[in-house]
This record gives structure tokens, C-alpha cells and sequence, in this order.
């Protein structure tokens, strides 16, 4: 995760291997993805649909807009971050 996200700060990489000790599964769908490139930054709209299976057997659901900001090295892309809008 780090070497495509390096910006991933403490409390998300832990919020992240909480979930995957946490989780059977998880099942994350990006559905009608929007990219726009200027010089050597991406932005990424797109609609993400996350499901997950919790390893006490729970099932959870979510649908967020999702824009994505991602940064060019050479022909290296990185995410510099993550914005989530959960839709009700």
C-alpha cells in the first residue's frame, strides 16, 4: 500500500489493518470512472460500491462518490489522496 499511496498517514494504515484482520472479504466495485490528467497530477471521479464480509459473519454495504488526486514520477503513479462522499 505504501509504495502506491505513500502519503498514507498512521492512522489510516492502521484503520486499514484493522479492516483486513477484521474482514473475510471485501469486494470494492469503481463504477463510471471520470479521469482527468494536467502535466503530471491525475483526478479520479468515480462512483465506489464497498462490501465486505466480517469474519463474525456481519455484511456491510456502502456507496460513496469518490474523487482520487494521484501524482506522476516518470511513469510512476502514486496516490496523494482519497476523498470519500458517502451517498444516503
Amino acid at each position: 500500500m505504501k509504495r502506491v499511496w505513500p502519503v498514507l498517514d498512521g492512522t489510516q494504515e492502521a484503520a486499514l489493518r484493522s479492516d483486513f484482520q477484521n474482514f473475510r472479504s471485501i469486494e470494492v466495485e469503481i463504477v463510471s470512472p471520470q479521469i482527468t490528467v494536467q502535466d503530471n497530477t491525475a483526478t479520479v471521479r468515480f462512483l465506489r460500491r464497498y462490501n465486505v464480509h466480517t469474519v463474525d459473519g456481519q455484511r456491510l454495504n456502502s456507496q460513496s462518490n469518490t474523487t482520487m488526486t494521484l501524482q506522476r514520477a516518470g511513469k510512476t503513479w502514486t496516490i496523494m489522496q482519497i476523498r470519500y462522499v458517502p451517498l444516503k
